[in-house]
């Protein structure tokens, strides 16, 4: 599908454009990183933030209640969210950056997580 647009000053039309982009007049403080396109309201809006919860366990990080489609990048690592939690596990404790990007009407999110050793079993590693 193409949009055909034309270029108009002082009553004058200066030249014919075709596209197959469309184009949306804004307001000037509205940009990419703030705002969308919402092709059901046929308006731009803001942008959403994520609503999620974050648990850990020792190792591991479960997020629950994320769209799907979103991109995941933590420590080299790369997949995309479906319907069911997303649980990622590390190799060692330390502090990692959960990156959640892709999906064009919720805010990049960056996450900041502090996973440790899990507790040993009862049992297991005692005197």
């Amino acid at each position: 599908m193409n949009y055909t647009y034309a270029v108009v000053q002082d009553k004058e039309i200066m030249q014919i454009m075709s596209t197959p982009f469309l184009y949306v007049e804004c307001a000037d403080d509205v940009n990419d990183i703030t705002h969308f396109y919402n092709t059901d309201t046929a308006s731009i809006e803001l942008k959403y933030e994520l609503q999620y919860t974050l648990t850990t366990d020792g190792l591991e990080v479960t997020i629950s209640g994320l769209p799907e489609n979103l991109n995941v990048n933590t420590n080299n690592m790369h997949t995309m969210t479906d319907s069911e939690d997303l649980v990622i596990e590390y190799d060692i404790p330390g502090i990692y950056t959960i990156e959640l990007s892709g999906r064009p009407e919720y805010l990049l999110t960056t996450i900041d997580v502090v996973v440790t050793e899990p507790e040993p079993a009862a049992g297991e590693g005692g005197e």
